[in-house]
């Protein structure tokens, strides 16, 4: 399977994924669509309407299986049975369904859509997790939608995150007596696009182009696709494990301090990742897993 091309953009991307259902949707333009779990009818029935519509014009929906908005953005995808698609990004391990309540939503996604996780299988859903699958979601997407969504929610540091990767941000406004509307409209306050329907997203991201990017992905090339020396490697994981801790910290300041260059540190987390000794965090930045301290 190759990996998703826009997903390789972000400077945290996840070295490996798992796939449940059709992969080749990865590889489409996508749009992705977020807001809050206790949303209003009019807010599940613009999600619905709106990822609808997109798929009409062969935009894939992604989103993250949540109850509210997130789970009526997938059933709009779905109920276009001829084009587009959806993904679902899980905050668990892929064969966890969560929340229980969407068990029809996952298998009729399985069969004509693509479910996806950075977690190791069986993974339980925990808090940290929803937060760290949200730059997945926007790293999919060429644009992201947020669709109703308190001011401090996970909606709008999924938004915060596809502004940092340079993904457009579109927000649906909403009644200021309806606390469920605050998050979008702090965002067209900071200049997000309004949208109404799906010709507004549509008349953005059709004038961008996925090349204007490719200055972002050539650089991670510069400096993660080089093989080095297996010697190497080996002194560096032992000086990488000696600094690191269970508080975040920079990959970059990891790379000054052990005076290593980066395709070499890169290797390195990506061994310690998959060995469960490490934590990814959001903003490029990792952590020691506490247990893994004396390893």
């Amino acid at each position: 399977m190759d990996y998703p091309p826009l997903l390789r953009l972000i400077e945290d991307s996840p070295p490996v994924i798992s796939v449940l259902g059709n992969a080749s949707l990865m590889q489409k333009n996508c749009v992705g669509i977020v807001g809050t779990r206790h949303a209003s009818l009019n807010g599940k029935n613009m999600a619905r309407k709106l990822a609808f519509d997109l798929t009409q014009s062969d935009y894939v929906i992604v989103s993250g299986m949540a109850r509210g908005i997130d789970s009526a953005s997938h059933e709009g995808a779905l109920a276009n049975t001829e084009k587009g698609g959806t993904i679902a990004v899980l905050g668990t391990g892929i064969d966890v369904i969560y929340p229980i309540e969407n068990k029809e939503l996952y298998q009729k996604i399985i069969e004509r859509g693509t479910i996806i996780s950075e977690f190791p299988l069986a993974s339980q859903p925990y808090p940290g997790c929803f937060p760290r699958r949200n730059r997945i979601i926007s790293g999919l997407s060429r644009g992201l939608i947020v669709i109703e969504a308190h001011e401090k929610s996970g909606s709008l540091i999924t938004a915060d995150l596809a502004w940092k990767q340079k993904r457009h941000v579109f927000a649906v406004p909403g009644s200021p007596m309806d606390i469920r509307s605050h998050g979008p409209n702090a965002l067209l306050k900071k200049g997000a696009t309004l949208v109404e329907n799906a010709l507004d997203v549509l008349n953005v991201l059709d004038l961008i182009n996925i090349s204007d990017m490719a200055d972002l992905y050539q650089q991670q090339l510069d400096v993660s696709m080089i093989n080095p020396d297996v010697s190497e490697v080996s002194e560096a994981r032992r000086m990488i494990i000696e600094n690191l801790s269970p508080e975040t910290i920079l990959v970059d300041e990891l790379i000054r301090e052990c005076h290593l260059s980066a395709s070499v540190v890169n290797v390195v987390l990506v061994e310690l990742e998959l060995a469960g000794r490490i934590e990814r965090f959001p903003g490029n930045k990792v952590a020691l897993i506490a247990h893994s301290q004396l390893g």
